[in-house]
């Protein structure tokens, strides 16, 4: 499990240099989520999953708030990448990432999301 193993490199990598912060990089990305994970695991030894569908209501706001700020025509253009990362694992993948490049708008994005969750 990633969390896990993040916790366990974390670890390591504190006995071995006595850092006080990591570095996660490209693995939070589609998964932000990941950040409240680890520090949920090293606090309780345990941590709460997010559902698929939880992940893509973060996405979701992620992108409204992309929209609000940079305007809807680039805030897609950036936010298709994004959603790749969101989807990454799901079923029939192939075919949602053909699908997440062709959103142009905000009302895209979400009838994309209701259709990825209606194919859960």
């Amino acid at each position: 499990d990633e969390v896990k193993a993040y916790q366990a490199e974390a670890a390591a990598m504190r006995e071995e240099t006595d850092c006080e912060y990591i570095m996660i990089g490209r693995g939070c990305l589609g998964r932000p989520f990941l950040f409240s994970q680890i520090e949920q695991f090293e606090k309780e030894g345990k941590y709460d999953d997010f559902s698929r569908e939880e992940a893509l209501g973060i996405m979701l706001g992620q992108i409204k708030m992309m929209c609000e700020s940079k305007g809807e025509e680039r805030a897609i253009k950036e936010a298709r990448k994004h959603i790749l990362y969101y989807i990454k694992g799901f079923k029939d993948a192939a075919r949602l990432r053909n699908r997440a490049t062709e959103v142009n708008t905000f009302e895209d994005v979400s009838s994309f999301v209701k259709n990825v969750l209606n194919n859960l």
